[in-house]
């Protein structure tokens, strides 16, 4: 593994010094019943961890701007009710229904609350453990003629405390917090996908719904024109390739309709899962985009962007769950010290293993004891090595979330360009076609042009309107995938909410 840095934080015996631990050790340990050898085979065992070396390199640079964006268009925030900004009541109640209902979400809420749990298990580690006992116990024995018996008994309040000289309770407490942070962050990441996920698929229902409708449009036109074309072939001004042609234009606009209501079917039901509510029934009012508003959204700084993506808070806070595990990995090579206090009532009042006191009385028992393993086959070191490499994986898990941040940011800005630059070229075709149907109903009004080209003028109108159909919906998908690049409006100081 010679490939991989040294990725171990700051060993306590490198902080300390040999020094500090004999001196720090040796006062706790002033009882004249412990051997003097053990004092040291233990204070030789905990010299065994090796000082580490500075932690791997987590930052990654960041450009000062986005690709073909300048300084002075990078001043606006994504706010949170950037959805609002749609303009669509009906779409603010999907989402706050989302909000509600959404399964996946709850299911992260849980997570929350079950890390908060977790949290609150490890901070009673650093606290003193404090347990109530009773106890009754008979013994008798007979030696030769001779027999006795005699009846213990005793009310006791027991205390313990181990005293976290090397961190690894505070380790261990620090772990579990920033565990509590990614659970939120998860959560706010997952919520963001889930509320662009409703946007989007509410979007596509109306697109597809429109699209439907103007397809309906077409089949009609391409009806009349084969109606057109029949009476022309009746009257011998027809041929029958003519008529073959109408025909397969009819099965054509035919075929359309029934792939885009299957379409929307799906989207529909997507939409009624996402929101939390049965498919059965659900149904939206909207029957196109024509009452949606489509906002303006621009790109905050690169700088400000690893504050507003909850992924990137993610990937930090599980790599400052992996630095807390690997401290305290660190702290498990030395010794441990805890300190027993126990009192209350019993009988015999004293009950040591020379001195016995009868009669009942009140009793106190204090001690101390410092524990250091000196055999486990490698496992603790084994534990820290692996809590070292966990450490180095997160934190390129880390500079890859926040590059891939960027990369989201630079490609949702670039579709957005390249669809806005469309717009020109587009106007341009609907204002030529709009010309072309406006030209063949005069010729026809004023008796110069016949029924089918104007059919055939109508035809290539509503097909221009389901073109600008599918234009205008990209155009709000891209809104989307930019907002849901830069965050949602989300910030990282919402993580320090007390609600899950």
């Amino acid at each position: 593994m010679s490939d991989i840095p040294d990725a171990r934080p700051t060993n306590p015996a490198a902080e300390h010094g040999p020094t500090a631990i004999k001196t720090r050790c040796m006062g706790q340990m002033n009882q004249p019943t412990l051997p003097s050898i053990s004092a040291a085979l233990l204070l030789a065992a905990s010299l065994t961890a090796q000082a580490g070396t500075s932690e791997p390199e987590t930052t990654v640079s960041v450009p000062p701007n986005y690709t073909g964006m300048s300084v002075d268009t990078a001043t606006s925030v994504v706010n949170r009710s950037w959805s609002e900004q749609f303009r669509s009541e009906e779409l603010n109640t999907l989402l706050r229904e989302c909000d509600r209902g959404n399964l996946d979400l709850n299911a992260a809420t849980l997570r929350v609350r079950e890390a908060l749990a977790r949290g609150q298990a490890a901070r009673s580690v650093l606290w003193p453990h404090l347990d109530g006992s009773a106890n009754v116990a008979q013994y008798a024995g007979r030696s030769g003629s001779n027999s006795a018996r005699e009846t213990d008994s005793g009310l006791l309040l027991n205390a313990s405390y181990e005293i976290d000289f090397w961190g690894r309770n505070r380790a261990a407490l620090q772990a579990s917090d920033a565990l509590i942070t990614l659970s939120r962050a998860d959560r706010a990441a997952l919520a963001l996908t889930t509320r662009s996920a409703v946007i989007s698929a509410y979007f596509n229902v109306l697109a597809l719904r429109e699209r439907i409708a103007l397809a309906q449009v077409d089949l009609r036109s391409a009806e009349q024109a084969l109606g057109a074309v029949l009476a022309r072939q009746t009257a011998g001004t027809a041929n029958v390739t003519e008529v073959a042609l109408e025909r397969s234009s009819v099965a054509t606009a035919r075929l359309v309709i029934p792939d885009l209501q299957e379409q929307a079917a799906s989207a529909l039901v997507a939409l009624a899962v996402l929101v939390g509510r049965d498919p059965e029934g659900f149904d939206i009012q909207a029957q196109d985009l024509s009452g949606v508003a489509e906002p303006e959204i621009a790109a905050s700084l690169p700088s400000e962007l690893l504050k507003r993506r909850p992924d990137v808070a993610s990937a930090a806070a599980a790599l400052a769950a992996a630095a807390a595990d690997l401290r305290g990995a660190e702290a498990s090579l030395f010794p441990s010290l805890s300190l027993t206090l126990s009192g209350g009532v019993q009988n015999p009042a004293v009950q040591a293993a020379v001195t016995t006191l009868s009669g009942t009385g009140a009793a106190i028992t204090l001690g101390g004891q410092i524990t250091q393993t000196l055999f486990d086959a490698g496992r603790r070191k084994a534990v820290r090595e692996e809590a070292r490499l966990r450490h180095y994986e997160l934190t390129l898990a880390y500079r890859r979330a926040v590059r891939n941040a960027l990369l989201d940011v630079e490609l949702a800005l670039s579709h957005r360009q390249s669809l806005l630059t469309q717009d020109a070229e587009r106007k341009a075709s609907r204002q030529q076609t709009r010309l072309a149907l406006e030209a063949a109903q005069s010729r026809y009004r004023a008796g110069s042009g016949d029924f089918l080209s104007l059919l055939e003028s109508e035809r290539g109108a509503h097909s221009a309107q389901d073109q600008d159909v599918q234009y205008r919906l990209a155009r709000l998908q891209s809104l989307i995938s930019l907002a849901k690049a830069l965050g949602g409006g989300w910030d990282v100081g919402a993580l320090s909410d007390r609600e899950p």
